[in-house]
């Protein structure tokens, strides 16, 4: 009986600590992070070559951003695409089907929740609004468009790993994405080489043509965004948005690539209302497909192939 009570104590005590470890880990991760984040994103400019893109150096602030490679998940809680990329969707419940340590859960998904998400994406949103008339098909006036009103967070906020020498051809994203937000987790300066290359060429010619580009027309070298630290980089999706990865043969093929992806998407009602005539999905469909990624099996598809 007197050993009960102990360990009951002694159990009583470290979920204290646990709680308090947690509290501080959240005022660590929210605390001033707005205005941080606004400050840094109001400098940053549009560039329109080869299309409309963000490039942010220093993105985060400098202890977030060594706090986050160091609370970087083990490998082996993400899944494989069944070639070289391993992901980790972090938002709405996806990371309670892991085994994270619960710091680690704190904070990736407040980081995508509340950072990214949150605090970020608006920012966005309002920079690239004056460029959204190169979506496919859209005549509207953006000047007084409501993104907030018709942009919407899925569950496909992840932390990505690329490692033995994958490569993702030339393509441009789903049509239901407003913009594509990657940011860089490099623990150093020495691989600048595996950077996100992009890529000049004519349109697209189906809405839809990531996955299935075999042979893209005329496309050519346009620059490539520096796999650099603390790297933000954001591009809006259109038809001429050809970007792709190449993992150059003289890298150590165990160097693992590190990004966090995260679509801006338009949502489910404005691709109803907008593509109902040459989007495959339903408006039940892309809600489902949503919740799909509550279970961690479904990982592997997380950018569906259907659509």
């Amino acid at each position: 009986m007197l050993l009960l009570g102990l360990k009951k104590k002694i159990q009583k005590r470290n979920q204290k600590k646990l709680t308090n470890q947690v509290i501080e880990e959240i005022t660590f991760c929210i605390k001033n992070r707005d205005e941080q984040i606004r400050e840094v994103m109001n400098c940053a400019e549009v560039q329109v070559d080869p299309f409309p893109h963000i490039v942010v150096e220093n993105f985060l602030p400098a202890e977030m951003y060594q706090h986050a490679c160091e609370i970087w998940p083990d490998t082996k809680e993400f899944v494989s695409d069944g070639v070289s990329r391993f992901l980790l969707p972090v938002t709405y419940g996806c990371l309670e089907n892991t085994n994270l340590p619960k710091l680690q859960k704190v904070f990736w998904r407040l980081f995508g929740e509340v950072i990214v998400n949150r605090y970020l994406k608006p920012i966005l949103a309002e920079k690239f609004k004056p460029f959204l008339s190169q979506k496919m098909g859209l005549k509207e006036n953006w000047q007084s468009f409501d993104l907030h009103q018709h942009t919407c967070n899925l569950r496909q906020d992840c932390l990505i790993v690329d490692k033995d020498a994958p490569n993702i051809r030339p393509h441009v994203d789903q049509l239901n994405m407003l913009a594509q937000i990657i940011i860089y987790f490099p623990s150093d300066n020495e691989h600048q080489n595996l950077g996100t290359t992009f890529y000049t060429g004519d349109a697209s010619t189906t809405p839809n043509h990531l996955y299935d580009v075999k042979d893209p027309n005329n496309l050519k070298f346009a620059k490539k965004i520096p796999y650099t630290p603390n790297t933000l980089l954001a591009f809006i999706q259109s038809p001429t948005a050809w970007h792709g990865f190449e993992r150059p043969p003289n890298i150590d093929p165990n160097y693992q690539r590190r990004l966090y992806l995260s679509p801006l998407f338009f949502s489910p009602e404005f691709m109803e209302k907008h593509y109902s005539g040459i989007y495959a999905r339903t408006l039940v469909d892309e809600y489902f497909f949503d919740h799909r990624f509550l279970q961690k099996k479904n990982w592997q598809n997380i950018w569906g192939k259907e659509d």
